[in-house]
């Protein structure tokens, strides 16, 4: 990984750490609504690939963590693996011939919201008692409804956003790149 790459990537944890903070000083459960943890490690599989993207995915959830106090314990654990694999699935597929962006996001989307299913169970069996377990799915479920206007705004905002930054700075060297 080139000096570049892992100052972009840097870049984008601190806005993957600065943006949730916007959204959560705000009233309500903007937060949950708009994902805003989530962009850093899409951008960064969309512009650099799946590497790059997991990477910024675990390390934004767990600095905000340390610096923040958010995503809190334990929710960062199942967040930080959530972001991964929004980052390594997005990444691989994306710079893939023949997915587009569009189908490379709703499958991370799908991917990623499995694993944060998986790791609520899996942090509720270590952290909690057998009587919270029935609550997981539940708080699964929750989570996912509140997450679907956040899911299609990234389809929207995060298709766009590729297109232009590539345009200006040439990010991702393939030309059929299918924004």
């Amino acid at each position: 990984m080139n000096t570049k790459r892992i100052i972009y990537a840097g870049l984008l944890i601190a806005c993957g750490v600065i943006l949730p903070l916007v959204f959560h000083i705000m009233p309500g459960e903007l937060g949950l609504i708009f994902l805003p943890i989530h962009y850093a490690a899409y951008f960064a599989g969309g512009f650099f690939g799946s590497f790059v993207g997991a990477v910024v995915g675990l390390l934004t959830p767990l600095i905000s963590h340390q610096l923040i106090g958010m995503p809190p314990t334990p929710v960062f654990i199942y967040i930080s693996l959530e972001t991964l694999t929004y980052g390594l699935v997005f990444g691989t597929l994306f710079h893939k011939k023949h997915f587009n962006i569009f189908l490379s996001l709703f499958i991370a989307m799908i991917c990623g919201r499995c694993v944060n299913i998986i790791g609520n169970y899996l942090v509720a069996s270590v952290f909690l008692a057998d009587i919270a377990k029935p609550f997981v799915l539940l708080n699964a479920l929750k989570n996912l409804s509140f997450g679907i206007g956040g899911a299609v705004l990234q389809m929207l905002i995060i298709p766009v956003v590729i297109k232009r930054v590539n345009t200006a700075f040439k990010f991702i060297d393939k030309e059929d790149n299918h924004v």
